[in-house]
């Protein structure tokens, strides 16, 4: 009986060991998760820059009306104005794709190969930068991050610039993941509904651009040469890939909360499958489709 106890005393203990421990497998599942959602952060916030230099350029088409030097100066101010006004309106990307950008960076470090951080004596400056963005992000932002997303995320800040375990590490990703998934939730709703809302507005500086450009260049035979054209075909391209921009970073936003919602998953479970999971795969697939879209854009432009 004694023996029996003991047996079953030490399977427990064995178990519960190895059900602290990731799998190679899993390790490398959430780092190629972190390390896509870190580059992620580059491209929504393009979408409101973008359209605000479009905005721009239609009122200063507009300028071409006015004959009087006070009223051009006063409405190129105007342009200007409008302009910064609707750069400021990209600040509530900026608050969630900084907290995105930032648990991805840190989820990449502590899931990285050799268990090391490289963060170090700058620890302490990184913790007051996030906990004052978290403060940032909670006034201005409509869905609110709990205060224990943030104590994980300053927990793994310290973690991260010293050698850990492979126990360790496992424990710390699986305090970690949870957490993110809050923050995940929260952020990529906020970049959602804020992308959704841009979608009629978009339009509607499309079709402003046009009938500007058509009633006071088009109608112009003056006004008519090649430079002219230029510039409309290029503003018609532009909005053609802010939208599709648009339209792909709510589908990636989507795809990069279902591959997380994966990782939480399967962290509860012992996992040696040998591959990337398929959740993960769609999400990279889709930061590459918003790269070449984004490529598209920036090439137009030049």
């Amino acid at each position: 009986m004694k023996n029996l106890k003991f047996f079953i005393l030490t399977t427990f203990v064995l178990l519960l060991n190895s059900c602290s421990v990731l799998t190679k497998s899993q390790i490398k599942n959430i780092n190629a998760f972190a390390a896509t959602a870190e580059k992620y952060a580059i491209f929504p916030g393009e979408v409101p820059r973008q359209r605000a230099s479009l905005f721009l350029e239609e009122r200063l088409v507009q300028t071409i009306l006015f004959s009087n030097a006070d009223n051009i100066k006063l409405n190129i101010n105007k342009a200007i104005d409008n302009y910064d006004a609707l750069l400021q309106s990209a600040d509530k990307f900026d608050l969630s794709l900084l907290l995105i950008q930032q648990y991805a960076s840190l989820l990449n470090k502590l899931s990285s190969k050799d268990f090391v951080g490289s963060l170090n004596s700058n620890n302490n400056n990184l913790n007051d930068n996030l906990g004052s963005l978290v403060k940032i992000a909670n006034v201005k932002l409509t869905n609110k991050i709990p205060i224990t997303v943030s104590d994980a995320i300053t927990k793994v800040i310290f973690l991260v610039g010293q050698k850990l375990t492979i126990g360790r590490q496992a424990k710390a990703l699986k305090e970690f993941i949870p957490q993110g998934q809050i923050l995940i939730t929260i952020t990529m709703q906020n970049i959602e509904e804020a992308l959704v809302s841009m979608k009629d507005l978009l339009a509607q500086d499309k079709t402003k651009y046009i009938n500007t450009y058509t009633a006071i260049i088009f109608n112009d035979a003056g006004k008519m040469n090649y430079v002219n054209i230029r510039q409309y075909v290029t503003a018609l391209n532009n909005f053609e890939n802010i939208e599709q921009l648009r339209i792909q970073s709510i589908s990636a936003a989507r795809k990069l909360s279902i591959a997380h919602t994966k990782l939480q998953e399967r962290i509860l479970v012992k996992d040696d499958l040998m591959e990337i999971y398929s959740e993960t795969q769609d999400f990279i697939l889709s930061l590459q489709d918003l790269y070449k879209t984004y490529e598209k854009l920036i090439t137009v432009k030049k």
